[in-house]
């Protein structure tokens, strides 16, 4: 099975799915997921509940374990699935997301892994209450997720490029 280092390319994905939606979304990230061999998948803006959010996963990965955090209002939602003949993983929803620590199976190593949506609206009390808490103090930490954050001005498109007030604090 190898250490993180060396698994496929495609373990692991990072979506903003921009809402569950109707069939059409089903089976295209049905085609996304299933096609890419995918061993953890990190979703963000489900848009609903964290029980309707399960059934949607749940129909596609029906032996997979996965966690869910609710939406707020029309925005946010976030998921973590895992196949767990793969992954070894333990979940837990946090203040601004939901953490994974996990290891494939046979292995020591271990990985956290933070699965964020930080928010388009207050945003900068969003990313202050995630610097202030312990969270990325943590070894070996992984984020995903919607950001809404640049650390370089390169990463912007058009003309409103600038610097990130909180990209250097990030780096």
């Amino acid at each position: 099975m190898g250490d993180w280092t060396t698994i496929h390319m495609t373990f692991l994905i990072s979506m903003n799915i921009r809402g569950l939606g109707v069939a059409p979304k089903f089976l295209a990230l049905k085609n996304i997921f299933l096609s890419a061999l995918l061993k953890i998948i990190f979703i963000q803006e489900t848009m609903h509940s964290s029980t309707v959010t399960l059934a949607f996963f749940r129909k596609m990965f029906p032996s997979w374990h996965m966690v869910a955090m609710e939406a707020t209002g029309q925005s946010g939602g976030l998921a973590v699935l895992w196949d767990p003949t793969w992954i070894n993983a333990k979940a837990f929803k946090c203040c601004v997301g939901i953490l994974i620590s996990a290891s494939t199976r046979g292995q020591s190593l271990s990985i956290n892994m933070l699965n964020i949506y930080a928010p388009c609206r207050d945003w900068l009390s969003f990313w202050e209450k995630l610097i202030d808490s312990e969270l990325l103090d943590m070894e070996s930490l992984m984020i995903a997720g919607d950001l809404n954050v640049t650390l370089e001005s390169d990463e912007v498109w058009g003309a409103g490029r600038r610097n990130d007030p909180l990209g250097e604090r990030l780096r």
